[in-house]
């Protein structure tokens, strides 16, 4: 109820959601994502790592990719 009313309010004034509340919108049915109610989360053990999160509504599967804390370091080392 209140993820409808977020999204009806942005359209209605035509102001931009932040990247973090967008986030919390499944793309392909557009309810709320609420992790452990209407969505999975993983996370993969393979070389690279990602959160795999599963919408419950429609199944669909977002991954996001989680950038190593070695890679970060490396980068700043470099400069």
């Amino acid at each position: 109820m209140q993820a409808r009313l977020i999204k009806k309010i942005s359209m209605r004034y035509r102001v931009r959601l932040p990247y973090e509340i967008r986030q919390l919108f499944c793309k392909k049915c557009k309810r709320l994502i609420v992790p452990g109610i209407t969505a999975r989360v993983r996370v993969g053990h393979s070389s690279i790592k990602a959160v795999r999160i599963t919408c419950m509504h429609c199944n669909h599967v977002y991954r996001k990719i989680v950038p190593n804390v070695n890679d970060n370091k490396k980068k700043r080392d470099d400069h």
